[in-house]
């Protein structure tokens, strides 16, 4: 049987993923939720970080207990799943977790923090659970809590000068620009009581010219305050969007590895529309509020019982919105991650092309990028149905209020209470009044939303960055550095097993030194751990006798170059490429750091020679080209530590052979990774990765190792 709680007055939240190894986290922050612990996955991630691989079913009950949630694991069947205290998370598919909301005769109502809230037939649920249920309830010292780490809105931009001028004159312009539009409704009231009523031809010669002079005003007021707020939109976009960059750049790798490209593309995209929000709708939503609460004012001196009676729909129109907020926010966050999963396939499927095709695999892959396609459609669907109905229901009580209105006003017409000029000014501010009120109810939703914007972006602004600027050293140093390691080990967060522990090394100045071992041994980990790309999960590195601390990171690296597996080039000219974008090009060094790399007689066969242009996954080049290239980058650098991790591979014997010469000829040091016997013939120590341990080999079995 399973456990008996009591239901609370919390609702389910449903939140999704960010990182794709995170669902096991996000369901625990469901169901904390639920019970009145509100916490956000980025302040779960801070404190119980999990591996990229996901949590097991252990992790997940321990996670819960630091929650201060009472949980079990269970083992039942699809009949036996009625008995299970819900919600409840569910082992999905083998490799996920999701929440079961709630169990009915027929259906299944699922929290998946992959895609959102969903409903399942109970034979399509018995096809997805594995039969591993958690159950979790409120222990004695769990605590209704709301916990938040959320950038702030103030914290992704600050005043430039002109903001407050800008914002100022935006504000008056609109202000004007409506009193204007007030003023058109007098209009109408003065011809028809004043000019038509009394066959004043010469007065409504006046008005028609008076009037059209106030529109010809509003008309350039208009197009002064869009030239004010582009302006100024751009300006606080570029600004914000440039914060945002900055932070993102100053991340660390591994927070990278975690996510799809998609996703961070969506993510920094939300920038934009927080953008949009704070230019336009905050100034609009301001401006409206109090244009209704002066057209009210306008509406009550005409006819107060009228003015009532409008009042009273605004009510409702009001009730109407703010009863499906929450839905509309869910159903927008489903779009966003449904949009940003089909980008991620989208532009996976572009870098993968050649794969693809050499494996006849594009439909496959189409079909994946169409299934997609299919969710994004269907959230969008499932948020416009939504709209609809709202917008139905403000139709249906627009419509009710106008014909009531207009009757009343014309009834008193009739009983000769007011004059049909008034009826006639009163329907035209009526009617601008309502549509203040309803933009007003509109931008203050879209704000509301907004939250929503930031939580994306929170997930870039709040992760804590390796270092506070780009400071640089003045000059990168080029001599030799000494290497030692202390103790270290180091293992991937959330990893239960250590991938490197408890190493101590140490390498010369100027010491050419080769890894080699098996596939996953660690040695690609230990290459960025001597870089600096990654941190010690215990020990210390010490780089010339002193230990690498945060504040020398970045001119640790600036001292070191290297080819690393992941390195690629990026779009521009082969120039560009080489020198990475340098302020000065020393021309000499640039042709020498190519001929280094054997690359300088491809390069100068080109018509356009180091100008020429290259794709951003270099696909005009072949692997060795391309692998060539990489190779001058790093000598270009001119570093005293460099790094090479299979930098050889793709390469000819006869151009390795010139390569491993060239990197002799530096006298820096070098760590290189390899799996062939001619990088060993240069190293001075050959170091051999096995089960997380490092030892040096004899020199005698350098060939037999290779």
């Amino acid at each position: 049987m399973g456990l008996s709680f009591s239901q609370t007055s919390h609702g389910l939240p449903c939140i999704l993923q960010a990182e794709r190894a995170e669902c096991g986290l996000a369901c625990l922050a469901m169901i904390a939720g639920y019970y009145g612990h509100r916490v956000d996955l980025n302040t779960l991630r801070h404190e119980y970080p999990v591996s990229s691989h996901g949590a097991s079913l252990k992790e997940l009950l321990r996670i819960a207990d630091g929650l201060q949630l009472h949980s079990r694991a269970l083992r039942v069947e699809m009949e036996e799943l009625a008995s299970v205290q819900t919600p409840a998370i569910l082992h999905w598919d083998l490799d996920h977790f999701v929440v079961l909301r709630a169990l009915g005769q027929r259906h299944a109502w699922v929290h998946d923090p992959a895609s959102g809230e969903r409903r399942y037939t109970l034979a399509e649920l018995g096809r997805h659970f594995t039969g591993v249920a958690i159950e979790c309830v409120p222990g004695q010292d769990f605590r209704a809590q709301h916990r938040q780490r959320r950038s702030r809105l103030r914290e992704l931009f600050t005043a430039f000068p002109g903001f407050y001028g800008s914002v100022l004159q935006l504000f008056a312009l609109s202000l004007l620009i409506q009193l204007a539009g007030i003023g058109a409704a007098f209009h109408l009231q003065l011809v028809i009581d004043e000019s038509i009523s009394k066959a004043d031809a010469d007065l409504l010669t006046v008005l028609s010219l008076g009037f059209g002079l106030l529109m010809l005003i509003r008309v350039g007021m208009s197009f002064l305050r869009g030239t004010v707020q582009m302006y100024f939109t751009n300006l606080l976009g570029f600004q914000m969007a440039g914060n945002v960059m900055n932070h993102l750049m100053r991340l660390p790798v591994d927070f990278f590895l975690k996510r799809h490209v998609g996703d961070l593309v969506s993510r920094f995209s939300a920038v934009q529309e927080i953008r949009r929000l704070l230019s336009e709708d905050m100034i609009t939503a301001a401006l409206d509020g109090l244009m209704a609460v002066l057209g009210f004012g306008v509406l009550v001196l005409f006819n107060a019982r009228l003015a009532l009676i409008v009042l009273l729909f605004v009510f409702f129109t009001m009730l109407l919105k703010l009863g499906v907020l929450v839905p509309m926010r869910t159903r927008s966050e489903q779009m966003l991650v449904a949009e940003a999963r089909a980008g991620s396939t989208f532009m996976e499927s572009l870098r993968s092309m050649e794969m693809l095709k050499f494996y006849c695999r594009e439909l496959p892959r189409i079909w994946t990028w169409r299934h997609q396609l299919a969710e994004q459609m269907n959230a969008g669907v499932q948020l416009r149905r939504l709209s609809l109905r709202v917008e139905a229901g403000f139709g249906l009580l627009a419509g009710l209020e106008y014909i009531l209105v207009l009757h009343l006003a014309a009834t008193q017409v009739l009983a000769g209470q007011i004059s049909l000029g008034v009826m006639s000014a009163f329907l035209a501010l009526r009617s601008q009044f309502s549509s203040s009120v309803t933009s007003f109810i509109d931008k203050l939703v879209q704000l509301r939303l907004m939250g929503l914007q930031l939580e994306r972006v929170s997930d870039i602004t709040c992760a804590e960055t390796e270092f506070a600027d780009f400071r640089l050293p003045e000059t990168r140093g080029a001599s030799p550095c000494s290497l030692s390691l202390e103790n270290v080990s180091f293992s991937y967060a959330g990893e239960r097993q250590a991938l490197l522990q408890d190493l101590s090394l140490h390498i010369e100045a100027g010491e050419v030194v080769a890894l080699v071992g098996e596939s996953g041994s660690g040695k690609s980990t230990l290459l960025k751990l001597l870089g600096g790309l990654l941190p010690p999960s215990a020990g210390v590195l010490r780089v010339n006798g002193e230990s690498l601390s945060a504040e020398g990171l970045r001119a640790h690296r600036a001292s070191c170059a290297g080819v690393l597996q992941t390195d690629q080039l990026l779009s521009g000219t082969l120039r560009e490429n080489i020198v990475l974008y340098a302020d000065e090009v020393d021309e000499q060094r640039l042709q020498q750091a190519a001929r280094m790399a054997g690359v300088d007689e491809f390069v100068e066969s080109l018509p356009m020679g180091y100008r020429s242009l290259v794709g951003d996954m270099g696909a005009s080049l072949s692997a060795g080209q391309a692998q060539r290239i990489l190779l001058a980058r790093a000598f270009y650098a001119g570093a005293g530590l460099l790094l090479l991790d299979e930098a050889t591979a793709n390469l000819d014997a006869a151009l390795e052979t010139h390569v491993l010469q060239s990197v002799s000829s530096l006298g820096v040091t070098t760590v290189m990774i390899t799996h062939r016997a001619a990088p060993l013939q240069i190293a001075s120590r050959v170091l051999l990765c096995h089960g997380g341990r490092v030892r040096e080999l004899p020199k005698e079995s350098f060939r037999e190792q290779g």
